[in-house]
């Protein structure tokens, strides 16, 4: 997942006002991996985000970040 999540930033990371955001785990998904603009599209820093509950940046929740996993 690193891996990818480093190929990631240097693309679509790289972006202006876009950003790369990684979770994993369960039963409460956890944010991994922030970079990118994540001020402008989520209101946090990066640092800040990872080990937040990624349900916390969704409006369904836990559910919402579980289900986008899934996809």
């Amino acid at each position: 997942m690193a891996q990818i999540c480093e190929e990631l930033a240097r693309t679509v990371g790289a972006a202006p006002d876009s950003c790369v955001i990684a979770w994993e785990g369960e039963p409460e998904p956890l944010v991994v991996f922030a970079t990118g603009d994540t001020e402008a599209v989520l209101q946090a820093k990066a640092g800040t985000l990872v080990g937040v509950p990624a349900g916390s940046l969704f409006a369904g929740g836990a559910r919402a970040a579980r289900d986008l996993a899934a996809l």
